[in-house]
Formats: structure tokens, C-alpha cells, sequence
């Protein structure tokens, strides 16, 4: 595979500290509480992550919540018999997923907040009430993907687009049904 534009990795990786933030729960108020942390906020996992790591707290706060959001999709991932074939907001394919991490450890050392240098992330900020309706919004398509409901989560349908940037933003625009979130996380996935 090729190396991708950087872009294109600030793109996905955009859209997954995004989900990764929004699906805290342990939070106060909670935002969409799909897993059972609270990692970003100052009142919470921020503070510490503050007092250890002063100059990347925020990359920090949200690296782990979207690692978070990773293991829980991983976990939901390798309950499939198709767990190979699948791709999901967290799981691009090896290479891709390689690209990102190497992506994310630049821009921690680039010296910008997280918003500076993703301004997708303007809305994910820290102590600040949670919009769902916003979040819903930012990640909405013009055209939302088709998909059914599996055992395994929420199927999207047709083709896979060959572009990582194309099928993330479907994925994450399959989070919502009809503008609302789940209560649980939904698991939008591909099977290749």
C-alpha cells in the first residue's frame, strides 16, 4: 500500500480521537458513554495526565480515549466469525492503522493543541457541555451509507470504497440512525 497523505491521516485520525472522546461515560455529565472512561476532561483523567505530561496533556487525554474506543471495537470485532475481513472506525487494515499511529506521534511533537492541528476537534473541548446534536452534525454525510443490523453491529452495505478517508467517514456517519445516536456503540463496519 501507499503511504498516504498526511491530510488524509489527519482526516481519519480527526474523526477517530473524536468518537474516541464522545464515547466516554465515566465523565461528569457523561457524553455518549459507550466506554467507561474519563480520560480528557480536567476533573477527571485530564488532571493527572496534566501533572504528568504538561505539554501533551490534550494529545494524551484523547490518544487514550480513543484507545479506548479501539479495544472496545476490537473486542466486539474478534466476537465475528469475520473478524479478519472487517474494517471498522479503529480498524482501517494494518498498514493504514501503522500510518496513523506514526501520524498521531508527529503531531504530539508538533508543539500544536489538538484542536490547532485537527480543527475537527474544536468541538471536543475538555470541561466544555457535550453537544450530541453538534457531534451528529460534524459527522454526517449528504448522502448517509446504507447498512443493516448484524449480531456483530451495524453492517454497512455495497461497495468499500478503496480510499481509508472514504470509508472512515462512512463509518462514522453510520454511528447515528436518522440523526441520533445509540445507546450503545453500534460497531459500523465493512466486511471485505
Amino acid at each position: 500500500m501507499l503511504e498516504l497523505p498526511e491530510h488524509t491521516l489527519d482526516a481519519i485520525l480527526a474523526i477517530q480521537l473524536l468518537v474516541g472522546w464522545a464515547g466516554e461515560g465515566a465523565c461528569e455529565p457523561p457524553r455518549l458513554a459507550w466506554w467507561q472512561t474519563d480520560l480528557v476532561d480536567d476533573m477527571g483523567g485530564g488532571d493527572l495526565l496534566k501533572r504528568l505530561l504538561p505539554v501533551t496533556h490534550r494529545w494524551a487525554g484523547l490518544e487514550a480515549a480513543r484507545e479506548a474506543g479501539r479495544r472496545h471495537s476490537e473486542a466486539m470485532r474478534t466476537q465475528s466469525a469475520n473478524a479478519a475481513r472487517q474494517r471498522t472506525l479503529f480498524h482501517l487494515s494494518f498498514e493504514v492503522d501503522r500510518q496513523i499511529e506514526q501520524r498521531l506521534r508527529a503531531l504530539k511533537l508538533s508543539g500544536e493543541t489538538p484542536a490547532q492541528a485537527l480543527p475537527l476537534l474544536e468541538i471536543a473541548v475538555p470541561d466544555a457541555p457535550f453537544d450530541a446534536a453538534k457531534l451528529a452534525e460534524a459527522l454526517k454525510l449528504p448522502e448517509p451509507p446504507n447498512s443493516r443490523t448484524t449480531p456483530g453491529g451495524r453492517r454497512l452495505t455495497g461497495e468499500v470504497p478503496d480510499s481509508p478517508l472514504d470509508q472512515i467517514r462512512n463509518l462514522a456517519a453510520a454511528l447515528t440512525t436518522s440523526g441520533a445516536f445509540d445507546d450503545t456503540f453500534p460497531q459500523p463496519h465493512y466486511e471485505l
